[in-house]
């Protein structure tokens, strides 16, 4: 993370859902199909991903849901999806 600099929420979210899934920004801009500047600029707060952008995000690194919906509604219980989009066990 960036040393004495106060991310925004979301920006802190898909960064460290990305380290945790292990992927570079240039990985991560890869399957996402977008440039790695991109992956930059969420990362920074500079900008947000798209609708379209983000539903990729939230299955490409599944850390992301429970920090949004952490960010949602803190404290309160995560349920997650199964494969089918229904809630899981």
């Amino acid at each position: 993370m960036l040393a004495g600099v106060d991310l925004p929420p979301m920006a802190r979210a898909i960064r460290e859902a990305r380290a945790q899934a292990h992927l570079s920004q240039v990985e991560l801009s890869a399957a996402l199909r977008v440039r790695q500047s991109s992956v930059s600029q969420w990362e920074r707060g500079v900008t947000l991903p798209s609708a379209r952008n983000l539903l990729v995000l939230l299955r490409v690194l599944p850390a992301l849901v429970e920090a949004l919906a952490h960010m949602a509604a803190p404290g309160a219980p995560v349920q997650t999806l199964g494969s089918r989009g229904l809630p899981g066990p």
